[in-house]
């Protein structure tokens, strides 16, 4: 008597994918802003708050008298021009609470509005250093 092939094995269960792999983007979700507010928009409309973006570099030069580098925030604003999110877009400075500061101001900021209804997203972009 021939002797028993073993039983085939089971395949493996599936692996469970993350929740955000699976899960479109909402509607509201304000990053899928895909017009870009003009850069001399941006510039005019932030150069009042130069003096508290200073202030952000001199908090993280007390915690680091070396930093310096590239700051780029890339924000989202409102169809009524308020600015609703910020994230980093790839920042150079090593400092982090600098980036942070940075946006936060810029979040405080309120663009003109845009031509058309919808939001729209802005790049900021600034060096640093002493």
């Amino acid at each position: 008597m021939p002797p028993e092939a073993p039983a085939p094995k089971a395949p493996p269960p599936p692996v469970a994918a993350q929740a955000d792999e699976l899960s479109p983007p909402k509607a509201d979700d304000p990053w899928l802003a895909h017009r870009q507010i003009p850069p001399d928009v941006v510039v005019k409309t932030l150069k009042p708050i130069a003096v508290k973006v200073g202030q952000c570099f001199k908090e993280g030069l007390k915690r680091d008298p070396t930093i310096e580098g590239e700051v780029r925030i890339r924000f989202v604003i409102v169809h009524e021009g308020n600015v609703v999110d910020f994230k980093d877009d790839n920042s150079e400075m090593p400092d982090h609470e600098v980036v942070s500061c940075i946006g936060g101001v810029i979040k405080t900021v309120k663009f003109p509005e845009p031509p058309s209804p919808g939001g729209a997203y802005g790049v900021y972009s600034t060096h640093l250093s002493k």
